[in-house]
Parts: structure tokens; sequence; C-alpha cells
């Protein structure tokens, strides 16, 4: 991933998750999903929240936590649809702004 994008990325994601200090898209997507797998133990209703302002479909939610993986590989799992959603909306916005002008 282009360091534009990892930076719009995080630009995104701050607000929810705080700041990130990641300079690779790697990096950054296992710190995001430390965090997730912290909010599936003992924190669902943040999780929830979060995946609810981001816009993450809930049947993509549930299908994800109906695989009969550890938390370790749904935290992963559940960080990349939140990349995804993310970038979604960063390319969605991007187009928007170039049509305004």
């Amino acid at each position: 991933m282009e360091s534009n994008k990892l930076i719009a990325l995080q630009n995104e994601l701050r607000a929810h998750w705080g700041e990130s200090t990641c300079s690779d898209f790697e990096t950054f997507r296992i710190e995001l999903a430390a965090k997730i797998h912290h909010c599936l133990i003992y924190d669902m209703a943040k999780l929830m929240s979060f995946l609810y302002r981001i816009d993450v479909l809930e049947k993509d939610f549930k299908a994800i936590m109906n695989n009969q993986y550890n938390l370790d590989v749904n935290a992963l799992q559940l960080a990349d649809k939140i990349i995804e959603r993310s970038v979604q909306k960063i390319n969605y916005s991007n187009k928007s702004n170039w049509k305004e002008c």
C-alpha cells in the first residue's frame, strides 16, 4: 500500500482507535487486529459501535465470528474488513471532492 494511502487510512481510523505511528501497511494491520482482539475480549460494545460507525455490515461480522477460528484469526479478518471499508470510503470521498472542483 502506498504511504499516502496508509496515512489516509490511519487518519480515517484515528478518531476511533487512537494514533498509529506504523510506517507500513502490514504493521498497521497487525496493530489494528490487536486492538480488535482486545475489544473482542473486554469491550464488545465498543467494537460493535465502531463497526456500525465505519459501516461494516452485520452479516460480514457474523460470518467472520461464526468461523471456527481462534480470536486472533477473527481479529485479523475483522481488521481486513475494516480496512477494506475504510479504503472504500476514502476513495469515494476523493471522487466526490474531485467532482466538486
